[in-house]
């Protein structure tokens, strides 16, 4: 009796974790959507509408995953030892839609992966709003329609079945029964439609967007080192505070996906099933409904603690503005922020290569007897003190704040 009990309590915990996270997910996701959508303004932004429609992906998945055992038939269990699930009251119609909305759940790491371009391409490459608001449809319709290839073909097949936390890619046994599949090898065949429908192509996505996320931190820490020659006064903590800054909210940014899917994916690799009778299988499967359908809930805290874009705008304008400030003025104008630190080098390299004034005699330091060059000609760093230079800095800032906010 105590061990029924037990088994019990596991499998009630088991079932209603997956109702609470999903519900905080739903609940993350449509505030992150209320946020774009309430906003004339922010609706007007390509990056804004693009966090909108990664949270309407979000939204659908979490509420899946909010369903946890409901749309199971009752009476079907794979190998818990159990008659049914708790609370399961679906059937095949039920389950096959849950699992098609967790599979399309897939959709929002090409959204994220697309997210992580647009950082490219607006901070790093300088492409305006105009350009990104052109190739915007083709970006969303692409995550789309890849979301949509990796998840209509589960319906095809049949292999969205009860997977005892909910339904998604399980095996299928009387379909793999009327094909002569053996119970072993009809196994085999979900493992493998689970990594070519969904953790080949999410890890696929986690590894371009983390090492976008690595480009964009080397990106603001070049800016850095160029722009410290400069700032020798300051130390070497402030003057490298923005990578910093960068870094942590790109630690953030990817630690969503890997906290999320880690666990799920742990299993795959295993290729077992584990079972809440034993401890150390009810841990796992507690990893996995605490972590699974938490996204939308995370996506809070990455988008709204110090969001990405506007750290990384502050950020790259900064560096931009103390750039611009070194280079004189006739020679910065339509000086974007892609060709900053080239500007410089440039400057710096033609103005060493010319000889200063010794004060103290009067003539060049290199002894040559002819008269002293004007003054405009010896080499002095120029600081940001007049309008023209504040006026720079606020166009600088400004137009990459356009973009995010």
């Amino acid at each position: 009796a105590i061990a029924v009990m037990s088994l019990t309590s596991r499998e009630v915990a088991i079932a209603i974790i997956p109702k609470i996270i999903g519900g905080l997910s739903m609940t993350g996701s449509g505030w992150i959507a209320y946020q774009v959508v309430s906003d004339p303004q922010k609706r007007k932004k390509s990056y804004h509408r693009l966090v909108a429609l990664l949270s309407l992906f979000d939204f659908i998945s979490s509420f899946c995953y909010f369903l946890s055992t409901w749309p199971i038939p009752p009476g079907v269990n794979q190998g818990w030892n159990s008659p049914s699930h708790y609370a399961a009251a679906g059937n095949v119609a039920t389950c096959s839609a849950q699992g098609f909305g967790i599979q399309l759940g897939v959709t929002t790491a090409f959204l994220n992966a697309m997210l992580s371009l647009h950082y490219l391409l607006v901070i790093r490459y300088n492409f305006t709003e105009k350009f990104i608001k052109q190739k915007e449809p083709y970006m969303l319709s692409a995550a789309i329609l890849i979301g949509l290839a990796l998840s209509v073909p589960g319906l095809v097949l049949q292999i969205y079945n009860n997977s005892n936390l909910w339904c998604w890619i399980s095996p299928n046994w009387n379909l793999c029964e009327t094909q002569g599949l053996s119970r072993d090898d009809c196994v085999v065949r979900t493992y493998n439609y689970r990594w070519g429908f969904y953790y080949g192509p999410l890890w696929t996505c986690i590894g371009l967007i983390t090492s976008a996320q690595i480009f964009l931190w080397w990106t603001v820490r070049q800016m850095e080192i160029k722009a410290s020659r400069w700032r020798s006064t300051d130390s070497k903590a402030v003057r490298m505070r923005q990578s910093k800054l960068v870094a942590r909210q790109a630690t953030w940014y990817v630690g969503v996906f890997i906290i999320t899917w880690l666990p799920y994916t742990a299993i795959a690799l295993t290729g077992r099933y584990f079972n809440p009778h034993d401890t150390g299988g009810f841990i796992v499967l507690l990893m996995v409904v605490l972590c699974q359908p938490a996204q939308g809930f995370l996506n809070v805290f990455v988008y709204h603690r110090q969001p990405l874009a506007r750290a990384t705008t502050v950020i790259t304008a900064r560096t931009a503005t103390f750039l611009k400030s070194s280079i004189p003025y006739n020679q910065r104008r339509g000086t974007t922020a892609q060709t900053l630190s080239e500007a410089q080098e440039t400057f710096v390299n033609e103005k060493i290569t010319e000889k200063t004034t010794d004060p103290s005699v009067g003539k060049y330091s290199s002894g040559s007897q002819q008269e002293s060059p004007p003054t405009d000609a010896v080499v002095r760093p120029v600081q940001v003190q007049d309008d023209t230079d504040q006026q720079l800095s606020e166009e600088v800032v400004q137009g990459l704040h356009n973009i995010y906010d």
